[in-house]
């Protein structure tokens, strides 16, 4: 990230955590991790914009050290921080690992599992919305992984917001109103089956 370009507009804010977090293992689970699905992951680098009350708010998220990530950003109120906080804790499963660490050392291979990935912590969330799971699950349904990133790709860049932040493009995913606007044409051009971009 170039922290030289839109320096005036530009604030770090820290999430401190009460586990030991692995930031490489959890990036490493993105199954394409350089194209803006509507996330990009590149030099430990967790990217994306989030539409918060009208305003598209860039993110780049990266590990300051064992139990703190960093989070860059345009400046934002208090209102605003306290609501990107919440959401970035809950899109990468950063809430309080402990409870859920008790109980999987009760079972053998659940004390296996979490030994394999310690400090990944709990499971994230998909997507930033409902809505933009849903149309994700319908893109992957009956294909691969790799394919439905790729069309999920295709369609966040062609259609979503895009913001320059630090000398990088950082996406959001489109809105329903964009979506809906778009010819079945369209949203085909992007790899989805006649009968998928119907549904969406």
């Amino acid at each position: 990230m170039d922290k030289g370009k839109n320096k005036l507009n530009f604030e770090k804010h820290y999430i401190q955590l009460n586990f030991p977090l692995n930031w490489d293992l959890k990036l490493k689970f993105s199954i394409l991790p350089q194209k803006p699905t509507p996330c990009v992951i590149e030099n430990g680098e967790w990217r994306r914009a989030i539409n918060f009350n009208g305003k598209l708010i860039p993110l780049v998220v990266k590990f300051a050290e064992k139990q703190k990530i960093v989070v860059f950003t345009n400046k934002l109120s208090s209102n605003e921080w306290k609501n990107i906080k919440n959401f970035i804790i809950e899109i990468h499963g950063l809430k309080n690992v402990k409870k859920l660490y008790e109980f999987m050392e009760k079972d053998a291979i659940l004390k296996k599992i979490k030994n394999e990935l310690y400090g990944f912590g709990r499971a994230g969330l998909m997507s930033a919305t409902v809505y933009e799971g849903v149309i994700k699950a319908i893109v992957q349904q009956q294909i691969s992984l790799r394919v439905a990133e790729t069309i999920i790709a295709n369609i966040v860049k062609r259609y979503g917001k895009r913001i320059e932040f630090c000398g990088i493009d950082v996406y959001d995913f489109p809105s329903p109103k964009t979506i809906a606007n778009l010819r079945l044409e369209e949203l085909r051009s992007c790899g989805l089956s006649f009968r998928k971009s119907e549904y969406i």
